[in-house]
């Protein structure tokens, strides 16, 4: 019987498997999809961050048409305030506003505002011009400011222009002082102890007026390359009164109601009568205190004279019908000595009233030139 031979073996080494040509073809279709899917995922992933950064430039581009938007209306505004502005300094009066010289404050419900404001708190007025000068402000203290040191007294203070001297007279209802400063700083000026409020108010309507009036004003305004402007207000009304009143050489001032006035008025403490024109000079004021200036002894009353600077007179101050020696003081001429019996016996019986006044010892005048003037 033949003997049968077994089949020769394959050279590949590969039986039973798929060639190496196709396994190395899978692995590369399988390398590809995985490429593609990653491919896919990174395209759909810029494409979420492009529409992110689309809707972030969309924001920004709302918001800043939203603001330019706000800057027109704004403009809009602004261009309409300014025009009313200017619509309302066209319509302002000249004669009026800035070249009026004197100014009054009248504030209601004061009583309240006594309780409503701690000493050191203030009302500040509305900014007005008068004098040639604008931007002015009053500073009024009901109870008195830090500086003020009399209880019951209100302070009075007023702003002007820096490189301005001013003389100027502030009022808080009857009681008026006069003053001469130059505003060189951005600070007010004027009376920490100006008067005892409650005598000044009008309890009828609960309110009191505060005036500012100016007498003067000089006001340097310095320009480029070296320029200075130099402007002035002169009181021409002062000036004809002065020589409608020439040929006066005394005045006398009845004060009414001395009493209540010596409660009121503590020592250095005076009235102030308006301001009259006589023997030639105006602008003179006589100052009376009942209980004395602050260089005057216990018991004594004092009585003062002011000149305008530089102004020189020779004169007699009198009280009822006691009289001082002739004096020629250019400023200040005063009167001390007088104690509180003596002024006593000056008062007119049963008035509660005093005269003082001053006689003017100038050239001898006839009769027909002289006369009396009563404040």
């Amino acid at each position: 019987m033949a003997r049968t031979k077994n089949a020769s073996p394959t050279l590949n080494g590969t039986c039973g498997t798929a060639p190496a040509s196709e396994v190395l073809e899978q692995n590369m279709k399988k390398q590809k999809q995985e490429f593609e899917s990653m491919l896919q995922a990174m395209r759909s992933e810029q494409e979420n961050m492009m529409s992110q950064v689309q809707s972030m430039m969309a924001a920004q581009s709302e918001q800043i048409a939203s603001l330019k938007r706000e800057k027109f209306s704004f403009q809009e505004k602004m261009m309409s305030a300014l025009a009313e502005v200017k619509a309302l300094k066209e319509k302002k009066s000249p004669s009026l506003t800035t070249l009026a010289d004197r100014v009054e404050w009248r504030i209601e419900n004061i009583s309240q505002k006594m309780g409503e404001l701690h000493k050191g708190a203030w009302l500040e007025s509305p900014t007005f011009s008068a004098a040639g000068m604008s931007d002015l402000k009053l500073d009024f203290y009901p109870n008195g400011s830090s500086e003020c040191t009399k209880q019951g007294f209100c302070s009075l203070f007023v702003w002007c222009p820096a490189n301005t001297l001013a003389r100027y007279k502030l009022s808080v209802g009857d009681r008026t002082v006069e003053f001469e400063h130059r505003f060189d700083k951005d600070e007010p000026r004027g009376r920490p102890n100006f008067c005892l409020l409650e005598s000044q108010m009008d309890n009828v309507d609960d309110s009191v007026t505060v005036a500012l009036e100016f007498i003067s004003v000089r006001h340097d305004e310095h320009l480029p390359n070296g320029m200075k402007l130099t402007s002035r207000l002169v009181d021409y009304n002062r000036q004809i009164e002065s020589l409608a009143h020439k040929p006066v050489k005394r005045v006398e001032w009845q004060i009414d109601g001395l009493q209540q006035k010596m409660k009121e008025f503590p020592k250095g403490v005076c009235l102030e009568s308006p301001s009259f024109s006589a023997a030639g000079i105006s602008d003179m004021v006589l100052a009376f205190y009942p209980n004395g200036s602050s260089f005057c002894g216990k018991g004594s009353c004092s009585l003062h004279l002011r000149c305008p600077p530089r102004m020189q007179v020779r004169h007699r101050l009198f009280v009822g019908k006691k009289q001082d020696q002739p004096n020629s003081d250019d400023m200040w001429a005063f009167w001390g000595g007088l104690d509180f019996n003596q002024l006593q016996g000056q008062v007119e019986a049963g008035a509660d009233v005093v005269t003082v006044g001053v006689e003017f010892l100038g050239d001898p005048a006839t009769a027909a030139d002289t006369a009396s003037l009563q404040l």
